[in-house]
């Protein structure tokens, strides 16, 4: 995978995983599995990282946009299986 690639999935990543349990807070069931989400991504980018230092390549930023937005993509679909094996389709009543 190029650095570019790299670097676009694994920020795109990050990025959705640390503001889902920032929107959700400390006290809510979703704030540590969305966390632990990022851990992932935060080895992305040391590994993305280190490659761009040993070899330095030009970033090309439609493969850094690119991948960002399927990073965005995978960490939204993995949040919303995780509300799924929470909640078991039961609806939330509101307070």
């Amino acid at each position: 995978m190029r650095t570019s690639s790299m670097l676009g999935l694994s920020g795109g990543w990050l990025l959705t995983a640390l503001l889902c349990a920032l929107d959700v807070g400390p006290a809510d069931p979703l704030f540590f599995p969305s966390l632990a989400l990022g851990l992932p991504a935060v080895v992305g980018l040391a590994i993305a990282v280190r490659a761009q230092r040993q070899k330095p390549e030009p970033v090309q930023l439609w493969r850094l946009l690119g991948f960002g937005v399927l990073g965005v993509a995978v960490v939204t679909l993995s949040i919303l299986g995780i509300l799924a094996a929470l909640f078991g389709g039961q609806v939330a009543s509101p307070p």
